[in-house]
């Protein structure tokens, strides 16, 4: 499936409309909805906010499965791998904690 389609998905699970994903992005219910529609591409910045608000990883909100790293990694790639994973878990409390600022100040 698609980023476009699941981001589509993911709103329609949870009873949302696009509004909301709209302010949480910054943008405008129209833009959200190109998003939607695949006419206006996603940045990654944009994928990591959305799998913060949901919740979830950015590898689900491009419909991958959540694997983890593979079996058997030498240690260069396994220190590279943790860097990513710690980088990508700093990126989304912070931006939790950008939503939860952002819902004080409304």
């Amino acid at each position: 499936m698609a980023l476009h389609e699941n981001l589509r998905r993911l709103r329609n699970m949870r009873g949302l409309k696009q509004a909301v994903l709209a302010q949480v992005c910054g943008t405008s219910q129209q833009t959200y909805s190109k998003y939607e529609t695949g006419e206006l591409p996603v940045s990654a910045e944009l994928v990591a906010l959305i799998a913060a608000f949901y919740g979830i990883s950015v590898a689900e909100i491009y419909g991958l499965p959540e694997t983890g790293p593979p079996k058997v990694l030498d240690a260069k790639h396994q220190e590279l791998y943790d860097k990513l994973l710690e980088a990508q878990n700093t990126i989304i409390a912070l931006q939790q904690e950008s939503l939860k600022n952002k819902g004080k100040r409304s």
